[in-house]
C-alpha cells in the first residue's frame, strides 16, 4: 500500500510539471497494467500481527533448546496423563467388581475397603515405575513422528492452499492465546474443529510410525520362524508352518485397528482441547488435549495392538 502510494504521488508530481503553455496535460507514460509480482507462501496477513502459516515449523526447529524443553513437558504431560487415566479407568471396573461381589455375598463391605485400599497402593505404585521407560520411549517417538509431520507438511503445502495449509499448521496453544488478548472467544464446536484440523498431521503422522513399527514387527516375527524351521531339533520349534494368508490377514486386522484408534484418540483429543480452551486459553487447551487423549487411549486398550503377530 505505501509502494502505491508513493508511485501515485510520484506520477502526480510528473505529469503536474508536465504541464504545456495552454495549461493541458501531455499523454502519460502509464507502468504496465500486468506487473510482475510473486505471492510468498506464508506472507497473507489476516487478524491482527497474524500471517498464513505463521505456526508452520522448520524441518529440524524442534531440536532447539526451547522447543526441546516444551516437548519434553508435552510427552511427560500426556504419558502423566494417559497412566492416570488408565489407572482411573482400571479403579472404577475394580470398584464395580467389588461391589456385585457384595451384593451376593461373598464379600462384605469392609473387607470390599480394605482390599479396595489395597489395590489402590499397588496398582498406583506399580503404574508410576515403569514412567521414566515410558517416558524415554514416548520422547524418542515425538522426534521421530515430528520429522514425519514435517515430511507430511511439506506435501500439503504442495497440494492444498495457504488457507488449508495454515490450519493444517495451526499451533491451538499460540491461537487461543491471540485469541484472548484481542478479546475474541471462539464456540465450542469451532474450537473442536480447530483442535482437530490443527492435529490431523501429527495423529497421521503416528499413525505412519506404528504402522512402521507394525510392519517391522512381522518381518522380525517371519524371519525368526523360518531360522526356527531350518533347526528341526529347536526347543522353540513347535513345528507350526507359516501361512502368508494368515499372516496377511492379521497385519490388515491390526493395521485397520491401528487406524480407528488413532481416529478414536484424535476425536477425544480435540473434544478435550476444544473444552479446556473454552474453559481457559491456552493452558486449559493443553491439559484438556493429553487428558482426552490419554482417555481415548484407554477405551482402545481393548484392542491390544502391541500383542505378538499371531496370537
Amino acid at each position: 500500500m505505501l509502494a502505491l502510494r508513493q508511485t501515485s504521488s510520484s506520477l502526480h508530481r510528473r505529469t503536474t510539471s508536465s504541464k504545456d503553455k495552454n495549461g493541458s496535460f501531455p499523454q502519460a507514460s502509464w507502468p504496465s497494467a500486468a506487473p510482475s509480482t510473486k505471492l510468498l507462501s506464508c506472507s497473507v496477513a489476516i487478524g491482527m500481527n497474524r500471517s498464513l502459516c505463521e505456526d508452520r515449523r522448520g524441518p529440524f526447529e524442534h531440536m532447539k533448546p526451547t522447543n526441546l524443553v516444551k516437548g519434553i513437558v508435552r510427552v511427560t504431560m500426556q504419558q502423566g496423563a494417559t497412566i492416570f487415566s488408565g489407572f482411573m479407568s482400571d479403579q472404577l471396573k475394580e470398584d464395580m467388581s467389588r461391589d456385585e461381589r457384595v451384593q451376593k455375598g461373598q464379600l462384605t463391605a469392609r473387607e470390599a475397603d480394605d482390599e479396595a485400599e489395597a489395590w489402590s497402593d499397588r496398582e498406583w505404585s506399580k503404574r508410576w515405575e515403569v514412567f521414566p521407560a515410558k517416558l524415554i520411549t514416548a520422547y524418542m517417538k515425538y522426534h521421530a513422528t515430528t520429522l514425519i509431520m514435517r515430511l507430511y507438511e511439506h506435501l500439503a503445502s504442495r497440494s492444498f492452499t495457504l488457507v488449508q495449509l495454515d490450519k493444517l499448521t495451526l499451533d491451538p496453544f499460540s491461537a487461543a492465546k491471540r485469541r484472548q488478548k484481542q478479546g475474541e472467544s471462539p464456540s465450542l464446536m469451532e474450537s473442536v474443529r480447530e483442535a482437530w484440523d490443527a492435529n490431523l498431521i501429527a495423529y497421521l503422522a503416528d499413525y505412519s510410525l506404528h504402522q512402521i513399527i507394525l510392519a517391522a514387527g512381522y518381518y522380525a516375527y517371519i524371519r525368526q520362524r523360518r531360522q526356527q524351521q531350518k533347526r528341526p531339533n529347536s526347543p522353540n520349534n513347535d513345528g507350526a508352518e507359516l501361512y502368508a494368508g494368515s499372516l496377511a490377514l492379521s497385519f490388515l486386522k491390526k493395521s485397520t485397528l491401528l487406524a480407528i484408534s488413532r481416529a478414536v484418540c484424535l476425536s477425544f483429543a480435540s473434544l478435550g482441547g476444544g473444552i479446556g480452551n473454552i474453559i481457559y486459553p491456552g493452558w486449559g487447551y493443553m491439559f484438556g488435549f493429553n487428558m482426552g487423549d490419554g482417555f481415548g487411549a484407554t477405551v482402545v486398550d481393548e484392542f491390544d495392538l502391541n500383542e505378538t503377530p499371531l496370537q
